[in-house]
């Protein structure tokens, strides 16, 4: 969709899907902003002439940056609705993508295989992903960028949240673009046999004698991976129980239809923008505005 324009560059950055906006962008060079959104570190200084803004994802990143409203759009992998896609039917009743660090961390593989729910890996390729999505008649998320691309292919979902690292922010940024709320479903956290038996062993070495060390001593006890296959239960029930009682979301069609004419116009801007020249800094330094649908 912008043919020429990412190539790997010195004076220029662009800045695109994600909870970017953070002090972790350099000072220089050039930052072009096309749907990304705070949320992780530090928010940046005030942006200055360094920064072209076409759209942030969602109302409280344009806030938080001190940009006009009609800068926040939506998250620009809304734009997956514009590619061409071949036509696939649906071959999973109900699917559970959980955020890559969760996977890392807990293998949550073992809960869905246990409850018959089809599993999308959040590492996987990006054909391999979007077909899975694209399969599946309703999605269980912890993903954000997974709920995104399923809403924007028109597969319901319904949010969940088993971590603390799962930032609301960005979820409740997006969220309010779309005009739906924010509210996930709690899952029980899921760790690895080793890291629970690494967990127990603390307890019991900061418990010492008391209740919970002795609790510790007990778990201990049991047959390595005891503790974790009573996880795996317990979340495979949750997950079931999720998807029977939750009503699933998904944004409505004229707001999609809005949204995505938003960002095709910015995305123009941007094209005409570096067709002209002006992406490089130090040139043209006016505030960069978005066309509206």
């Amino acid at each position: 969709m912008l043919p020429g324009l990412l190539q790997p560059e010195s004076h220029r950055l662009f800045v695109g899907i994600g909870s970017l906006l953070n002090d972790m962008l350099p000072a220089e060079p050039l930052k072009v902003i096309f749907g990304s959104g705070v949320g992780y570190g530090q928010r940046p200084p005030a942006p200055d002439a360094t920064y072209r803004f076409y759209a942030v994802r969602g109302p409280l990143s344009a806030q938080a940056l001190g940009l006009a409203p009609e800068l926040a759009i939506t998250d620009s992998a809304m734009l997956v609705r514009a590619v061409a896609l071949p036509p696939l039917s649906k071959r999973y009743r109900l699917s559970y993508m959980p955020h890559w660090w969760s996977d890392v961390h807990g293998h949550w593989r073992a809960a869905c295989e246990l409850a018959g729910i089809h599993f999308i890996d959040p590492l996987g390729g990006v054909e391999t992903v979007l077909a899975d999505l694209r399969e599946t008649e309703l999605l269980i998320s912890e993903a954000l960028h997974g709920t995104i691309v399923a809403d924007a292919l028109r597969t319901p979902w319904v949010p969940v949240s088993a971590y603390k690292h799962i930032l609301s922010l960005k979820w409740e940024d997006w969220c309010q673009s779309v005009g739906l709320p924010y509210q996930p479903h709690r899952l029980a956290p899921l760790y690895h046999p080793d890291a629970v038996q690494a967990r127990l062993r603390r307890l019991r070495g900061w418990a010492q004698t008391g209740p919970l060390g002795r609790l510790a001593e007990r778990v201990l006890a049991q047959p390595a991976g005891w503790w974790y296959q009573r996880q795996v239960e317990r979340n495979a029930q949750t997950l079931l129980q999720v998807a029977a009682q939750a009503a699933p979301q998904l944004t409505d069609d004229a707001t999609l239809d809005r949204v995505t004419g938003r960002l095709l116009a910015a995305l123009d801007t941007l094209k005409a923008d570096y067709a002209a020249g002006r992406l490089i800094l130090g040139r043209d330094q006016r505030p960069v505005t978005v066309l509206t649908a």
